[in-house]
């Protein structure tokens, strides 16, 4: 979908921003920032957000550096021009390729070793810097097949770089999927005021199969004790994503979506 149509179709459902992704594979670089620029200029929104994966758990140090720059030279452009917030950071896959993806337990922090940590955590050192001379904030996602995918260790991740900038975008909906399930009041409890940013998605179980998506009010997932777990932690709800990572028409889901999210706020 064309840029402008997006931020078209934002302004129409009435929201207040968009996570984008921060390289878009079907546009060039200058491109794409072009037209988010032309965009935001003619369906402006409130706030935006950018998703990234770095390559931080690279063995290379170069990789390693060259990700985080890269990174930097492009928010270095954007955040001028654009009404940044909080941006989605993931440090790099770590995955076992002889293990099913479904076995989310078995990839991620479970790989995880302490040089892999110490990398990551000096990469996520110089984030934090950039963000800082730049005037935003990261948060890093709770996702499969990352070594920040559950919450005590991306809490350990964001402690060892220690920075008011880094803190952690909670998506309980990409946990559900782990053998056990993880218990969302011990999950909002360890993170607490590490809680920078939400992503809101919902799924049902059946038998063992993996967890199916859904909408928000149609899932395993109460997001109604769920926000206000976070407002007790954090004091207030911090920003907000709606994801439909499902088949079928997404505008009628958005619509469903943000009423349900607007009855809980």
């Amino acid at each position: 979908m064309p840029v402008g149509v997006m931020f078209q179709k934002a302004r129409t459902l009435g929201a207040d921003g968009m996570e984008l992704r921060l390289n878009e594979a079907s546009y060039s670089g200058e491109t794409y920032w072009e037209e988010l620029l032309a965009a935001q200029d003619k369906h402006p929104l409130r706030c935006l957000s950018f998703g990234t994966i770095l390559n931080l758990t690279s063995p290379d140090s170069f990789v390693r550096e060259e990700s985080v720059a890269s990174w930097a030279r492009a928010i270095a452009f954007l955040a001028p021009r654009l009404p940044l917030t909080v941006l989605n950071v993931l440090t790099g896959r770590l995955e076992n390729p002889d293990v099913s993806p479904f076995e989310c337990e078995r990839h991620g922090s479970h790989l995880q070793t302490p040089e892999i940590f110490a990398a990551q955590a000096a990469g996520l050192k110089l984030v934090a810097e950039a963000a800082d001379s730049l005037g935003v904030r990261i948060a890093l996602e709770t996702h499969q097949g990352f070594c920040h995918d559950l919450a005590k260790p991306a809490a350990e991740l964001v402690d060892a770089v220690n920075s008011p900038r880094v803190g952690v975008l909670l998506d309980y909906g990409n946990m559900i999927g782990f053998k056990p399930v993880p218990d969302l009041e011990e999950v909002v409890k360890t993170l607490g005021s590490r809680i920078f940013y939400l992503h809101l998605k919902n799924s049902f179980f059946t038998g063992n199969r993996p967890p199916v998506r859904c909408g928000l009010a149609d899932g395993a997932i109460n997001h109604r004790w769920y926000l206000d777990l976070v407002r007790e932690q954090t004091g207030a709800l911090p920003p907000i994503c709606i994801e439909a990572p499902r088949p079928g028409d997404r505008e009628y889901f958005a619509v469903q979506d943000l009423a349900y999210v607007r009855s809980l706020m």
